[in-house]
């Protein structure tokens, strides 16, 4: 059971048509970032470049579960990147990228934020 203080942080919608949307989920998925507030913003989550039939580049994010991964986690994951990475510049993700923006992070945010966040990119 979810604390009822900690409800507007997410919540798991097992009624949902697409649930579950991403493969290798835990059983606290939080489908409040179903679509990620991230996805105009650098962010370190597995994502590829495409070009839309309109020819907008666009990332492709369905391998990336970082904005749906536990409910806690997932919230202070949106609350470090949104608050200080900037635009995304259309270009494919580098390890470069990543760890250029995760130093705004480290300045930002405290030591258990990043840690958690540390251990999910190295998961990868």
């Amino acid at each position: 059971m979810v604390n009822r203080y900690i409800k507007f942080k997410g919540f798991t919608n097992l009624d949902c048509e697409f649930y579950p949307c991403h493969e290798g989920i835990k059983k606290d998925f939080n489908c409040l970032f179903c679509y990620c507030p991230l996805m105009e913003r650098e962010c370190p989550g597995p994502y590829q470049v495409f070009t839309d039939k309109y020819d907008n580049i666009r990332k492709n994010c369905t391998q990336c579960n970082l904005p749906h991964d536990g409910i806690e986690q997932s919230w202070r994951f949106i609350q470090m990147w949104i608050a200080t990475a900037p635009a995304w510049d259309k270009t494919p993700q580098s390890r470069a990228k990543i760890r250029q923006y995760a130093q705004l992070v480290k300045t930002t945010f405290d030591h258990k934020d990043i840690e958690w966040a540390t251990s999910q990119i190295a998961g990868r």
